[in-house]
């Protein structure tokens, strides 16, 4: 009875908040880089919190699916050959500046979409910052790496139990 509940409860327990442990280490890391981008905005151009954390998530969002996006298609090319297309195929300079526009367009608005996404997060990380910042510890690091912790832990569970979220994402981001 008591392996069956270590085996049922207590081991999957115990790997959800190791994962979390480990999926927290680089959003922390990013949570530090859009820390320093919001401050730098507010003092800049005098932002509220609200206004500076949007912006810098999604410059940090734009950026990341900039990279996401293009990176399979870099990788590959000093491995690809392809030659050039027959010339009543190939592609006028307007018609390729046209084509990149609506490209660089579509992942501007997908990243307004994925801010837009994750700003409940943030306002559960602020939450959890708080909390933690009056109760736990003054440090300011260590109060931002346990209230990522805390938010990865939470953006883990319900991914848990909404697997398609994943999937929908993927297809967000190289699909449409």
């Amino acid at each position: 009875m008591a392996a069956q509940i270590l085996d049922l409860v207590v081991y999957p327990l115990l790997s959800l908040l190791v994962r979390a442990f480990f999926v927290s280490v680089p959003v922390f890391f990013l949570a530090l880089v859009s820390a320093s981008v919001s401050s730098g905005l507010s003092k800049k151009f005098r932002f509220k919190w609200l206004q500076s954390t949007v912006v810098s998530t999604y410059l940090i969002v734009f950026v990341l699916i900039f990279f996401l996006y293009w990176f399979p298609f870099v990788s590959v090319l000093p491995s690809v050959q392809t030659g050039s297309a027959p010339e009543g195929l190939q592609f006028s300079l307007l018609e390729n500046v046209f084509h990149w526009a609506v490209i660089f367009a579509g992942l501007l608005f997908k990243a307004l979409a994925l801010t837009a996404l994750l700003l409940p997060l943030e306002f559960v990380a602020a939450l959890a910052f708080d909390v933690v910042s009056r109760r736990v510890s003054k440090t300011q690091w260590f109060c931002l790496f346990l209230a990522v912790y805390l938010t990865t832990l939470l953006a883990l569970l319900v991914l848990l139990f909404n697997p398609w979220i994943i999937q929908g994402m993927v297809w967000f981001v190289w699909m449409t």
